[in-house]
């Protein structure tokens, strides 16, 4: 990767995911480069793991000729909760999910690599893993009827909440699958940090958010 990334997860759920002892105090961070400081997790002998300062790339990871030089770093730990996609990564994941043939173009093994990493990929293959299945309504068209987090995350957008999170994600992919919102990109958050109403969910919001109220 290029060696730069975003943080715009909630400092509650980043102790969550890690099993930290006490809420970081984190901000969040929209262009983090190389040689910054930035939170990291260290293993701890009292308390297991604890928020920790560091470089990004952490200095150990620089090559053998220039210890401390940043270094190019690839994340090998796939994501637990649905990680932002860029649009070919979309685009791929729903031609996979519907069993298309697909050519490796130089474009297409980028966004399968993407995949891949997000566990939405079986390693070097096109062919989607157990929880790319189960997660299927996140990527492949239909016309509902949604689930209850759909149905209140419309809700909550239409009244204003409209930060994408990792936490959200997924309602907001079921609700752009339907055809009700499509999603954006923005230099600040990066792929995915936007999601807005279609035509068709423009004219059926009143529908909607009652169904939404019915739902509770």
């Amino acid at each position: 990767m290029c060696g730069r990334f975003t943080l715009r997860s909630k400092p509650e759920a980043i102790a969550a995911e890690f099993g930290l002892p006490s809420v970081p105090l984190l901000g969040p961070r929209y262009n983090v480069a190389p040689t910054q400081g930035v939170a990291a997790v260290r293993r701890d002998s009292a308390t297991g793991r604890r928020g920790s300062g560091s470089r990004w790339p952490d200095a150990r990871a620089g090559n053998r000729d220039s210890p401390r030089a940043p270094a190019t770093v690839r994340c090998g730990r796939r994501c637990p909760m649905p990680c932002a996609l860029s649009r070919n990564a979309r685009m791929l994941m729903v031609r996979c999910l519907a069993g298309e043939e697909i050519e490796l173009t130089g474009r297409v093994i980028l966004a399968r690599r993407e995949l891949e990493r997000a566990g939405l990929l079986e390693e070097d293959s096109t062919r989607p893993t157990r929880a790319a299945l189960r997660r299927r309504r996140e990527f492949l068209p239909h016309d509902g009827p949604l689930s209850r987090a759909a149905l209140a995350q419309f809700r909550h957008h239409v009244a204003g909440d409209r930060d994408v999170t990792d936490a959200n994600r997924a309602a907001y992919r079921e609700l752009a699958a339907a055809g009700l919102m499509e999603a954006g990109h923005s230099f600040a958050g990066g792929d995915e940090s936007i999601y807005r109403l279609t035509k068709e969910g423009f004219e059926r919001k009143a529908e909607l958010l009652a169904c939404a109220k019915e739902a509770g």
